[in-house]
């Protein structure tokens, strides 16, 4: 969770846990239902919704503090898993 700003590699994580890259995919999903990349994903969406709601940082802001390096992937992405785009989200939270 510290480092989901970062770029998050499935080789690094499967080192970490002394396993091969496809075991520690399979032992993952096996484990939370979801693939890594995935649960990175959700992860960090979880932290530009929480980020969203701090009126002070722009919408590029929350898109890099979120671990993404591109401002249209990351509103596309966001669209995706919210239902709306980053802005329309932030319109619609009490602040």
């Amino acid at each position: 969770m510290e480092h989901l700003h970062e770029g998050i590699h499935i080789k690094t994580l499967a080192e970490k846990a002394c396993m091969s890259e496809s075991s520690f995919f399979r032992a993952f999903k096996q484990e939370f239902g979801i693939s890594p990349v995935e649960y990175i994903l959700q992860q960090r969406m979880s932290r530009a919704r929480k980020l969203l709601a701090q009126p002070g940082l722009s919408i590029s802001e929350v898109c890099y503090r979120s671990g993404f390096n591109n401002l249209n992937h990351f509103c596309n992405l966001f669209k995706r898993y919210a239902g709306v785009s980053p802005g329309q989200f932030r319109k619609t939270r009490p602040i």
